[in-house]
């Protein structure tokens, strides 16, 4: 891809966290997976992952898509 992401949009509707997923991954591979020098990344992801599995459950009890998020939209 011309921006150098891996996944396309329809994957970043899906999963809101992609962006710190590919962060992280891309810290392990810079510090030759030494996942202590990526712990900011995987507190990122799972923050992320955590905000969007609650909003998804909240827009399960609504009746509402679970792929729009609102996670990571400032």
């Amino acid at each position: 891809m011309a921006d150098g992401r891996r996944f396309g949009d329809a994957s970043r509707k899906m999963n809101p966290c992609m962006e710190e997923s590919e962060a992280s991954m891309k810290c392990l591979v810079e510090n030759s997976y030494d996942k202590s020098k990526c712990t900011i990344y995987f507190e990122a992801y799972r923050e992320c992952k955590r905000a969007w599995n609650k909003e998804k459950a909240e827009r399960r009890r609504q009746g509402l898509p679970q792929y729009e998020s609102s996670v990571n939209k400032i």
